[in-house]
């Protein structure tokens, strides 16, 4: 959300989902897509070509 966003947040993954820097950014991706309105624009920016991939080819229509 941007630097001092008050939407920020740091959470930790539960011990049995695998912890890899894919799972991470899939997961901060799922956490804003839940924190902005539905009606609200949301741009996503990942370095991820899984995450990229999931969320434009991959997701269930």
């Amino acid at each position: 959300f941007g630097p001092e966003d008050c939407r920020n947040l740091a959470l930790r993954f539960l011990h049995n989902i695998e912890q890899s820097n894919n799972a991470w950014e899939a997961y901060a991706v799922l956490v804003a897509i839940q924190k902005v309105p539905q009606e609200a624009s949301l741009h996503i920016i990942s370095d991820s070509q899984l995450v990229i991939d999931n969320l434009t080819k991959n997701l269930k229509k």
